[in-house]
């Protein structure tokens, strides 16, 4: 998956909530919490496909359909939800039709403009994922970032973009080979997405959801189905498909 993403600062909360992770929980706790299956309710002992070498000290691989990739500082998470769609699909009978297959593999990059950025983006990573371990230097963040409640100028977010684009592989082999192209697209604050996200998800839940879908516990949007997206269009998100044959 390629994310492209063109925002303002991060508001004080936000970066204050990411420091105070590592202050109340120790780094064992955080590196159970990202792996890939933690809140899948049915376990995988399923690999992803594993990069080269290069791959793994530059942090950059190719994709005809995507370009030049690097990674992406919200891969775990978003990998974790995708895992946990993954097992909610397979163990809840309402959803077993949209299973993934037990094959289902996710990775997630950040888009690269040339090797020599996509370099500098993988190890400032790297050197700032070691650093947020050092309490003086969370201490030095919190006191150089806005205030909890303040953030970047409104109109400045006006102007934010966000795209994600996926490309989606059926692991069966046949004589139609093909795959599926999507992106998502969004202009406007990451705030206001934010807040949208979860307000059309509560929404969907209870106006739309048929009550045998949905029977509890932690759902992901993947689980609220169609008319989530649909009303996620309504509120500025695009979305797009394609179906292309190999």
């Amino acid at each position: 998956m390629l994310t492209k993403c063109s925002s303002s600062l991060q508001s004080g909360s936000t970066v204050t909530t990411l420091m105070n992770l590592f202050d109340q929980y120790p780094l064992k706790a955080i590196g159970q919490a990202i792996r890939p299956y933690a809140l899948s309710p049915v376990p995988n002992d399923h690999q992803a496909p594993q990069g080269t070498f290069l791959s793994a000290i530059t942090g950059q691989r190719t994709m005809s359909e995507l370009g030049r990739l690097s990674t992406s500082a919200t891969g775990p998470a978003n990998a974790a939800i995708m895992f946990r769609t993954w097992g909610l699909t397979k163990q809840e009978p309402s959803l077993k039709e949209e299973f993934y297959g037990p094959n289902f593999t996710y990775r997630e990059f950040m888009n690269a403009c040339g090797f020599l950025k996509g370099v500098l983006m993988h190890y400032s990573l790297l050197i700032g994922a070691v650093f947020v371990l050092l309490p003086p230097f969370r201490a030095l963040i919190k006191r150089a970032v806005f205030k909890p409640g303040d953030g970047p100028d409104r109109e400045k977010t006006k102007s934010e973009i966000i795209e994600f684009r996926a490309v989606a592989k059926p692991d069966v082999d046949t004589e139609n080979r093909r795959q599926i192209l999507g992106r998502l697209q969004y202009t406007g604050s990451m705030y206001y997405l934010t807040a949208a996200l979860l307000a059309q998800a509560a929404r969907t839940m209870l106006e739309d959801t048929d009550d045998a879908r949905l029977t509890g516990g932690i759902c992901t949007p993947a689980c609220l189905g169609g008319r989530y997206i649909n009303h996620l269009e309504h509120v500025g998100l695009k979305f797009t498909t394609e179906v292309q044959h190999l």
